[in-house]
């Protein structure tokens, strides 16, 4: 799960910014290697980490939406939602048959957990609880963000889809890999008080 997430993570965050010419010319400009910057990047969101190669942490890629969205899928996978990622990733394994494991071997690993002796991944009632209190917590978030800053500096010249992304960015990091993509001395202090109670 881990080597799959990091692999791919690192693979899309390098395609991304060899494709998308305003982050190429971030790194370009403060020369950082495209691939070591991926690997970095990944292995940090993934783990929680907060250890971005560049001295802006996030805030220089706001205008960059894809790659603000990739790191935040994995930062989700590694934190909060690992029992959910989990859990689909063994549901995924036992609808494709792509694994040596019988599919009878992968349906008691998802109905038997507590006999696996792993605490990361859970019943499913609990899983199923567990993804919509994150979703909960992430959309009060992104609500507070989008509604006490749209017209402050935090979000100045950015579009609307852009202010969105770095809010869910935001609301993300919150919680996690201590990431930032806007200057969190201009947040508004409602907003704050609500990361430190999320945190």
């Amino acid at each position: 799960y881990m080597v799959l997430i990091l692999l791919v993570g690192s693979l899309l965050v390098f395609l991304y910014v060899a494709h998308v010419s305003t982050a190429r010319d971030v790194l370009t400009r403060k020369s950082i290697n495209t691939m070591l910057f991926s690997i970095s990047v990944t292995v940090s969101s993934f783990t929680n980490g907060g250890l971005i190669p560049t001295n802006e942490s996030m805030a220089v890629f706001s205008s960059n939406q894809g790659l603000l969205l990739l790191l935040t899928g994995q930062i989700l996978a590694g934190n909060t939602l690992l029992p959910v990622f989990l859990r689909l990733v063994i549901w995924a394994l036992r609808g494709l048959s792509i694994t040596r494991a019988k599919p009878e071997e992968l349906e008691f690993m998802m109905n038997n957990t507590k006999a696996l002796g792993s605490n990361h991944l859970l019943p499913n009632k609990q899983t199923v609880f567990l993804a919509a209190s994150v979703a909960a917590l992430i959309a009060v978030a992104v609500t507070f963000f989008c509604c006490l800053n749209w017209e402050s500096a935090v979000f100045a010249g950015l579009t609307p889809n852009q202010k969105i992304t770095n809010a869910l960015f935001m609301a993300v990091n919150t919680r996690q890999a201590g990431e930032n993509s806007i200057d969190c001395s201009l947040v508004a202090p409602a907003v704050l008080i609500l990361c430190i109670a999320m945190m």
